[in-house]
């Protein structure tokens, strides 16, 4: 029997029986990192999914499909962090979308697998020796911290990283070697451009339903005067008048404005004018916890901002996905008018459900 554990550190291991079989991950780990040694434990030197062919840690790294099934008993939320430690992460700053947007890369990165990788190198491959001597006396390992992707400087050892001797022709055997402690001799000190101390978690920026969206245009339309030169200046435009067009037509009357128009005003309402930002926020809506999770819905809840006054569990909206109830509500109304439906509106109504079930329990 496999069950996941939870060590001291934030480090995750897997049990094999009574026996640990599986890696422990430090939670400063980055995700190339934790795939590397992966593939140093269990002998897969194809590398070419983490490091390009040049020697450049990849922008975006996967799993191979031939080891993608070591990573399916790891907890779900302990490889979204390792996916966010590492910039891997899709963000949008529209307030206005759909919050499981966020997570898409978690899937592409270690339940997805892929073939042999062709990407171009990224991130030079930086790494600090007092560290990973200092890691293999703490767990018997070195590896590869999430900070060094996009700094230059180690604040622990106040010291520079050091970069690996280019061009790298063996990825697999210089970064196994590195990581057992036993460092090549030509080294260089990266040049100093970043003296970035450890990133903090990259932050989740809550997300909010179409229907609050709808409620901020009528709310805005009644307080245009809010709509100024520094409202405008937050928006990214240069003047009042360009942000006024995606609220009314030329003759004044109001159109319906892009969602992603409305969110960047309610964004700049918040910087500028945080009293009006907070009423419409106290006044209008409320933050439910919705479960999103790749493998299983319970393993990830993502919290979510709707309009006070909806009831998400009787919402038909497509677009929103707090109404991820909208397969069991419409199953229940199915069980009772499935005699009195037509040919015609049964098709439909399949249809109808099977677009809602693939969008919101889609791999």
């Amino acid at each position: 029997m496999i069950s996941s554990t939870i060590l001291a550190k934030g480090e995750v291991s897997l049990v094999w029986g009574n026996k640990l079989k599986m890696i422990i991950s430090p939670s400063d780990e980055s995700a190339h990192s934790f795939i590397l040694r992966h593939h140093i434990v269990y002998g897969a030197s194809d590398v070419s999914n983490i490091v390009s062919k040049s020697g450049y840690w990849v922008r975006q790294p996967g799993v191979l499909d031939s080891i993608v099934h070591l990573y399916q008993q790891y907890e779900e939320h302990h490889l979204l962090v390792l996916v966010m430690n590492s910039h891997i992460v899709k963000e949008t700053r529209a307030i206005f979308s759909n919050p499981q947007y966020f997570l898409s890369r978690l899937n592409d990165t270690f339940y997805k697998g892929r073939g042999a990788s062709q990407q171009s190198g990224y991130y030079i491959i930086k790494f600090c020796p007092d560290c990973i001597r200092a890691q293999i006396r703490e767990f018997g390992f070195g590896y590869f911290k999430a900070c060094w992707l996009c700094s230059d400087f180690c604040v622990q050892h106040h010291q520079t990283l050091q970069n690996i001797d280019y061009p790298l022709f063996n990825p697999y055997d210089y970064l196994q070697k590195i990581l057992s402690g036993h460092f090549p001799a030509r080294m260089h000190s990266y040049e100093i451009r970043r003296y970035q101390i450890e990133k903090t978690l990259l932050k989740f920026a809550v997300k909010a339903s179409p229907c609050l969206a709808e409620i901020f245009q009528k709310w805005i339309r009644k307080r245009l005067h809010l709509i100024d030169e520094k409202v405008a200046g937050e928006c990214g435009v240069d003047d009042r008048a360009r942000v006024l067009v995606w609220l009314l037509h030329d003759d004044g009357r109001f159109r319906n404005a892009a969602h992603v128009h409305l969110g960047l005003i309610l964004k700049a309402i918040q910087k500028v004018y945080s009293n009006h930002y907070l009423d419409f926020i106290n006044t209008h809506s409320k933050t439910i916890i919705i479960p999103c999770g790749i493998k299983s819905r319970e393993t990830v809840f993502i919290p979510f901002m709707v309009h006070n006054e909806n009831d998400c569990q009787k919402c038909l909206e497509i677009n929103c996905f707090a109404s991820c109830s909208i397969p069991v509500v419409c199953s229940i109304v199915q069980q009772n008018l499935r005699e009195e439906m037509n040919l015609c509106d049964k098709i439909i109504y399949r249809e109808y459900i099977g677009q809602n079930t693939s969008f919101f329990f889609s791999k």
